[in-house]
Formats: C-alpha cells, structure tokens, sequence
C-alpha cells in the first residue's frame, strides 16, 4: 500500500473498508464486516450520511 490513510474510512454492507491516502488514492481493503454496528452513535459523525454535530 502506498501512502498513509488521509481521509475517514468508510464501510460497506460488503464488507469492504475505503479511504484515501496522502498519495491521492483510494483503497479497498476486504474484510468480513457487515458495515456499521446498529447502535446509536457507531462512528464519527454518527453514521454513513455524517448526520452528526459537527
């Protein structure tokens, strides 16, 4: 992998992660999650739309 993640990542219900690198790429790395957990705050900005306080 080239470059140090330089963006938030995002998961996927296909369980693939993506971020973007200093280098200005975008990553996908697989992994076996199902996305987000279903509580009420599971990431920063609270959720994939980022619906949370700023």
């Amino acid at each position: 992998m080239s470059g140090l993640p330089k963006s938030c990542s995002r998961i996927f219900l296909n369980g693939i992660i993506y971020f973007g690198t200093n280098h200005g790429k975008i990553v996908a790395v697989n992994c076996s999650s199902n996305g987000l957990d279903g509580g009420p705050w599971p990431k920063y900005k609270r959720d994939n739309f980022n619906s949370g306080r700023q």
